[in-house]
């Protein structure tokens, strides 16, 4: 099953974008493109507080520390934890930072290369034996060019790019048409119904 995001909520505990999590029944791993750890907040004009960076990571490349507080990132004003993590699955690969710094008066201005790739849709979905030719989504990053198209967890694609696909590596293949949008034809609550997708120009990526 391709995993690509899920934030499981807001809550006084340490977050990390690999923590294990229950999609639909399935338990999937989560990616790490930062390499950060940050605390789980409800909204604040204070951005997310960083806890913990891992050796080399993304994060510790970048210079930064535990205790910043990251109040932008790619160009996005942060003020949530679930909203960092989704702007972190969105984003490119280097992209401007803006931390708030213990004893440090001015905001400090830093530059990040995340890991792998970012996501196109902002999707996770799953595959099942009984239904050919269909991707079941289990998740939807909030903020991505799926949610913008209102879809749902659960929702079943039938049809990519005007065209129907066998296995998950041709679905794979018909999301990463070239354009700036994407036809769906998906099944919700038993109906069937056409959804188009507004793509970046620049979101020819490997992951969906």
């Amino acid at each position: 099953m391709p995993v690509l995001f899920l934030h499981t909520g807001v809550h006084d505990q340490w977050h990390a974008p690999t923590d294990d999590a229950e999609l639909n029944d399935h338990k999937v791993r989560l990616p790490d493109r930062l390499g950060a750890i940050w605390q789980r907040q409800a909204d604040s004009s204070y951005g997310v507080r960083i806890s913990r960076t891992g050796s080399r990571s993304p994060a510790a490349r970048a210079n930064i520390r535990p205790g910043d507080r990251i109040v932008q990132f790619a160009g996005h004003e942060i003020s949530n934890s679930e909203q960092l993590a989704s702007v972190v699955m969105l984003a490119g690969h280097e992209v401007p930072v803006v931390v708030r710094r213990p004893r440090r008066t001015e905001p400090v201005q830093l530059t990040v290369e995340l890991d792998g790739n970012p996501m196109r849709l902002g999707i996770t979905w799953r595959t099942d034996e009984a239904e050919p030719g269909t991707v079941i989504l289990t998740h939807v990053v909030p903020g991505s060019p799926a949610a913008e198209a209102e879809l749902q967890a659960g929702d079943r694609i039938y049809r990519a790019a005007g065209q129907n696909f066998a296995d998950e590596p041709a679905f794979l293949e018909l999301v990463k048409t070239p354009g700036d949008v994407l036809t769906l034809l998906i099944e919700r609550d038993g109906q069937l119904r056409t959804v188009v997708v507004q793509l970046p120009v620049d979101a020819a990526q490997r992951a969906a």
